[in-house]
């Protein structure tokens, strides 16, 4: 009997045992479902947040860029004001520049006419003339200086900086002289190109073309080839 009764208490207390270790199973299973819906819970709000940071920075990073672009735009408008400034005040020097060369180089052109090529009255003389063209009346063109007198039309052209091309650019405009200049056809050609400054090479180039050189000398301008040319049209006579 006594034993009936321990077997039965044991039986109770294992039943006991059970009910309560299975409650707290389906309370742990509980537990760990919920820790499980709050972590999807915290790891969407830290989602959500993350992207709504991400929004802001991009929506940042967009404005810093449209100002970056607007501010590029404002700079390159006003270099582009700068250079257009900076090209019309050198153009206006490079013209003032010309100009002023040329009128320096005029009054040597009369003068040799008289002095050096034995001019006795200059019928016409003309700093920065312009002709039309016999053959074709549309073609116009401006001639740094003329001077024409007795047998002879001196053509002067003058340049600020002289190059070889800017030579054969001047010998192609000697081929139709005659042409914006009928009044002088005949009378031989006396072409000069002048600078205030000539290289050596530029001059010895010149002057096998044929072409007298005037430039600056030790004090005044001068024909830096004028012995060179005289040798040379002396060959050719004789």
């Amino acid at each position: 009997m006594e034993v009936l009764e321990r077997i039965e208490s044991l039986e109770a207390t294992v039943a006991w045992f059970v009910r309560e270790t299975r409650a707290a199973l389906d309370r742990l299973e509980r537990s760990i479902e919920e820790l499980k819906i709050e972590d999807r819970k915290e790891r969407e709000k830290d989602r959500k947040e993350r992207e709504k940071d991400r929004k802001e920075w991009d929506k940042k990073m967009e404005a810093q860029d449209k100002q970056r672009l607007k501010d590029k735009e404002e700079w390159d408008k006003k270099q582009e004001a700068i250079q257009r400034d900076w090209n019309k005040k050198w153009g206006e020097t490079a013209n003032r520049l010309g100009t002023l060369v040329e009128d320096v180089v005029a009054p040597n052109i009369e003068g040799l006419a008289y002095s050096y090529f034995g001019c006795k009255r200059i019928d016409l003389f003309a700093p920065r003339i312009k002709r039309t063209s016999r053959r074709d009346r549309s073609m116009l063109r401006e001639f740094d200086c003329i001077a024409i007198c007795d047998e002879l039309i001196i053509v002067s052209d003058t340049k600020t900086t002289p190059t070889v091309d800017k030579v054969n650019s001047f010998i192609e405009v000697l081929k139709d002289i005659f042409d914006y200049f009928p009044e002088a056809e005949g009378k031989r050609v006396i072409p000069i190109f002048s600078s205030l400054y000539l290289t050596k090479d530029l001059v010895t180039y010149l002057t096998r073309q044929n072409i007298y050189a005037l430039g600056m000398g030790s004090s005044t301008m001068e024909l830096l080839n004028q012995q060179e040319i005289k040798e040379r049209m002396t060959n050719v006579r004789t």
